[in-house]
């Protein structure tokens, strides 16, 4: 679905269209998120108690069951590391090295971007596991390359310009041309190469020392409606609040100002789709920049718009004023397209409700009906408790006066609270069974609470003495209930990859990330490793992705290991597929280092002994020279004369 064929009012209306959907599932979530993180004291407090001494719950109770239940099942989530592998069709050996780099690439990016505390991969899964679905976003932040329009390559062989300082452009044009020159020198004159290979010297150290243009983020989904096609996102949008200052700053790459007197937005470059738009009254104008706006994102497979409006009008823009009216709209292509809208969903437990209120069921659902339901009962039965435990022994009651025949089934007044009913006759306590079932119940509630925390034995953990059968029970458990949400991680990850692999086609210029891609060496003491890149060459390799992401604990590894250990030793099965079962990314290298390894275990196991024993005998003889006694040198006799 393209949005460049739709105007600025089609867009406005296509906003609440994508929205109301949604509506209602944003209430449910936003009730669900008052138990997971103990709100819901104003509704716990209107809690209608003995009106004689309190009207709302005199102490109030909250559980802290679902939120730890999260926590549980996220921490035992992120604590595997994604792993990536990319997998070519080719296997000529440049197309094989350029893949390798490619993979090398993907893995730095991916800890690049997760550098940030909490990642992504921490805020995803929690939305997964307590909203029902975790989105991640992948954004293009405009301006990578632009460092290249001083390094012209007709200008950059020219001499260089007076620059007093003032002028920024000219000091960094003489620098480019300072660059080049040196990296022209470390070539033979006689090649006739040397001219483009410096270029490609200095212009690749330009791009090196900018920050990759990319950046993975894990949204809010109750921000977020979409609509989906058998291909996963067809179009989805985002709906925020942000001042207006840091929104200009962010937009400013756009070209996206505001006029002096605060009436209106502009975009200033004329050669993007942005347009501008009267947003006020010219009589009303805004100098307050930490003002909140409301704020868009839009995005298919092809494009991306965003709507901005202005901080004056909000929410009061009349229902029938125009798209122009409203606020400013910027459109531009979708980087990461065509196959993705760089929005992916980690879905929690999927139903067959096609209502976005229940399509999506986070996996701790149970937790929150019985955490809601202990809430009130324990709110009840503790302020009760204290409303016993603080009501006087006895109440004093005003005498009776003498009232009129036709007034005497009237009640009596008490000195403080409300009226009592009074009637004639012994006074008794009347028992309420209403106590009883209370207690069952909350027993029972308790009970059914229980029953959806996180089992040990579905965290792997068990003794050091238990069984390779019992082991194994646990690892398939383990595995059974986290494989299907760390799948749907697993694959949310893969498509965000793979759609800034084609962002950097489309962008057509190299991405440097500055993080140790793969391992180190060493030279001459200092540690050092190879630049990790993205390159458009990469991008045109005909290659799969492959995310995997695991769901073990190290006690279930270990288990794992014991069992495939046992089994290779009954000869059940191969040591080749041993290590293909195991956590190498490569088994037939590792095969072949583990032969190495054991040669020259074996060659040192032999070659040590004879090595010593030639240099015990060799100090021997050395001592036995030293301290031997010295022998007599026979002197020559002299012929008489």
């Amino acid at each position: 679905m393209g949005l460049k064929f739709s105007s600025d009012e089609e867009l406005w209306q296509l906003s609440e269209q994508i929205e109301k959907p949604f509506r209602d599932r944003n209430t449910l979530w936003a009730n669900r998120r008052k138990i997971r993180y103990r709100e819901m004291e104003k509704d716990l407090k209107r809690l209608p108690l003995n009106p004689m001494i309190k009207d709302t719950a005199l102490m109030v109770f909250q559980v802290e069951t679902p939120n730890q239940e999260v926590h549980k099942r996220t921490k035992r989530m992120v604590a595997n590391p994604p792993k990536l592998e990319v997998v070519l069709y080719d296997t000529s050996p440049k197309v094989q090295t350029l893949g390798q780099a490619l993979e090398n690439g993907l893995k730095a990016l991916l800890r690049w971007t997760g550098r940030n505390k909490p990642n992504f991969h921490w805020k995803a899964t929690q939305h997964q596991q307590g909203d029902g679905i975790g989105i991640l976003k992948a954004e293009f932040i405009p301006g990578h390359g632009d460092i290249l329009g001083y390094y012209d390559n007709d200008d950059i062989v020219g001499d260089d310009e007076e620059d007093d300082g003032d002028n920024e452009d000219a000091t960094k044009r003489n620098q480019a041309r300072s660059e080049y020159r040196e990296a022209l020198g470390k070539y033979d004159e006689d090649d006739t190469s040397r001219e483009a290979k410096a270029y490609g010297d200095v212009t690749d150290a330009a791009l090196g020392r900018e920050k990759p243009p990319f950046r993975i983020s894990a949204v809010d989904p109750i921000a977020c409606s979409w609509w989906e096609d058998d291909d996963g996102i067809e179009i989805i949008q985002e709906k925020g609040v942000k001042s207006l200052n840091p929104l200009l700053e962010v937009m400013d790459s756009y070209g996206l100002k505001l006029t002096s007197d605060g009436s209106r937005l502009y975009v200033t470059d004329v050669d993007t789709d942005a347009v501008g738009s009267p947003t006020v009254p010219p009589d009303r104008t805004t100098k307050d920049l930490s003002q909140e706006v409301k704020y868009t994102e839009i995005r298919t497979r092809n494009e991306i718009a965003i709507l901005i409006e202005h901080p004056i009008i909000k929410s009061k823009t009349p229902k029938k004023a125009k798209g122009a009216d409203k606020g400013v709209v910027l459109r531009f292509d979708n980087p990461f397209g065509p196959y993705t809208t760089g929005y992916a969903l980690m879905r929690g437990d999927i139903t067959t409700e096609g209502d976005p209120v229940n399509m999506y069921q986070p996996p701790v659902l149970a937790a929150y009906n019985a955490a809601q339901a202990q809430n009130v009962l324990t709110t009840a039965r503790l302020s009760a408790s204290l409303e016993a435990a603080l009501a006087p022994a006895y109440e004093q009651i005003k005498p009776e006066q003498d009232t009129p025949a036709d007034e005497a089934d009237k009640t009596g007044q008490v000195a403080e609270g409300r009226e009592l009913p009074m009637v004639a006759g012994e006074i008794k306590r009347v028992e309420h069974p209403l106590f009883a079932d209370v207690a069952a119940t909350e027993m029972r509630i308790s009970a059914d609470a229980a029953s959806t925390q996180y089992q040990d034995v579905l965290e792997g953990g068990s003794q050091s003495e238990a069984t390779g059968h019992r082991l194994a029970i646990q690892v398939s458990q383990a595995e059974l209930h986290m494989v299907p949400y760390q799948n749907e991680r697993a694959d949310a990850i893969q498509e965000i990859l793979k759609g800034i692999v084609y962002a950097v086609r489309k962008h057509g210029l190299t991405v440097y990330i500055p993080t140790i891609p793969g391992g180190l060496k060493d030279t001459e003491g200092m540690r050092v490793a190879d630049i990790a890149s993205l390159t458009p060459d990469m991008a045109d390799l005909n290659f799969e992705l492959i995310v995997t992401l695991g769901s073990e604990t190290p006690m279930t590894s270990y288990s794992k290991w014991q069992a495939l250990q046992q089994r290779e030793e009954a000869g059940t099965i191969g040591y080749q597929s041993l290590m293909e079962q195991s956590d190498v990314e490569n088994p037939q290298e590792e095969i072949s280092r583990v032969f190495e390894g054991k040669m020259l275990k074996a060659t040192m196991e032999q070659v040590i002994p004879v090595l010593a024993d030639d240099m015990i005998k060799y100090v021997r003889s050395k001592i036995e020279a030293r301290t031997a006694p010295a022998t007599p040198v026979p002197q020559e006799e002299q012929m008489p004369m």
